[in-house]
């Protein structure tokens, strides 16, 4: 059987840790309950290992764990808080990056449709959203902001709180997708009004989220029914990845050493590919960005290039949110990437497992066929 190729694509998704399968494991059988079933033990059970995994939740990102609510991903906690907010406020103004995740996108465009104005405000060169920029773009009737805290395909890093000191200033709601900052580098809700994480980026399953929204914060539901999540967001709570999540997010508060770790390995890629090649231009902002992330760019590619191209390496163009029949990256376009070069882009994203013997191999398989396809 052949090996299967170096994975370096941890910003789409990452495996699922051997700890987190562990604690997930009892919620299948003899702690299977419905923690909405309080009135016998199994119920009970579940409920409090729920309570449990939104401690942990929200110790990660260092606030309360009563704003909590858990969801089925990033996607879903980001439509829940720009429609959540934007529903009470038709004919009222949205501001968002033009780098966002394409969740945010598709909202903001399907709002705009129903008569909320929409501003999308450029970033800069490294793909750095700047406060000022937000605050030129804030009106007497903006409701809401929406700013990743970084950046999914370039890892470039926003100053939330100085964005959010914008926000507060002009009375306006302020949004986070920190999909892919969380478990990374420090992340403090407290600086935003609602917040959005997900657990596949963490080593936990896929199929899981929250949504943290600070108290007073008005968020409609979006998934109606019951009174689950304080009548929030209706359904079922998914107990075993609810419980896997919280432990992703307790590993990643423990092992904070491996960011550096994971840091210093993508900087070794990116010093092999350097030394190997030339015309490589490494995009974002290379002094404030995720330690995981590496977006790379090879001149003298033409627009046929795809990473599958590269044996031997699990890598993308991008964001896999962002793939299938359109390969176009409207984040390296909004830094000012010609199609031709954001074809010819790479995104390496590494993670925990990642070894100093894989990115030698793979820094060799790349620039090898780097070479070839020039």
């Amino acid at each position: 059987m052949p090996s299967k190729p170096i994975y370096l694509d941890y910003a789409a998704t990452t495996p699922v840790d051997p700890q987190v399968i562990a604690a997930m494991v009892p919620m299948f059988g003899e702690q299977f309950g419905n923690p909405a079933s309080k009135d016998h033990q199994y119920g009970r059970e579940a409920s409090i290992a729920v309570e449990q995994a939104r401690d942990q939740v929200a110790a990660i990102v260092h606030t309360d764990h009563s704003g909590v609510v858990f969801t089925s991903g990033g996607t879903e906690s980001n439509n829940f808080a720009i429609k959540g907010v934007m529903d009470q406020a038709n004919g009222w103004h949205l501001v968002v990056s033009s780098i966002e995740h394409p969740s945010i996108m598709a909202c903001a465009k399907r709002l705009e449709t129903s008569g909320v104005r929409v501003t999308y405000v450029q970033p800069d060169a490294q793909g750095t959203v700047h406060p000022e920029s937000i605050a030129s773009a804030i009106e007497d009737d903006t409701k809401l902001v929406s700013v990743m805290w970084a950046n999914n395909e370039i890892g470039t890093i926003n100053d939330i709180a100085a964005i959010a000191a914008v926000c507060k200033d002009r009375n306006v709601l302020l949004h986070s997708d920190a999909a892919q900052a969380v478990g990374k580098i420090a992340v403090d809700a407290n600086f935003v009004d609602l917040l959005s994480l997900t657990g596949h980026k963490i080593y936990a399953p896929k199929g899981v989220g929250a949504l943290i929204i600070k108290q007073g914060v008005q968020c409609s539901p979006q998934i109606v029914g019951d009174s689950a999540e304080r009548s929030r967001r209706s359904g079922t709570l998914n107990v075993p990845s609810i419980v896997g999540l919280g432990m992703a997010c307790e590993l990643c508060s423990e092992n904070n050493d491996e960011h550096a770790t994971i840091a210093a390995l993508r900087d070794q890629l990116e010093h092999h590919l350097l030394t190997q090649l030339t015309g490589v231009t490494i995009n974002g902002n290379i002094d404030n960005r995720l330690p995981n992330i590496s977006s790379i760019r090879f001149d003298g590619l033409g627009p046929d290039f795809t990473p599958s191209a590269i044996e031997g390496v699990a890598c993308s163009a991008g964001s896999a949110c962002g793939s299938g029949g359109d390969s176009h990256s409207h984040v390296l376009e909004a830094i000012g990437l010609t199609a031709t070069q954001a074809a010819s882009t790479l995104r390496l994203s590494l993670g925990r497992y990642t070894t100093p013997q894989e990115i030698e191999t793979a820094s060799n398989a790349i620039s090898t066929t780097i070479k070839r396809c020039r």
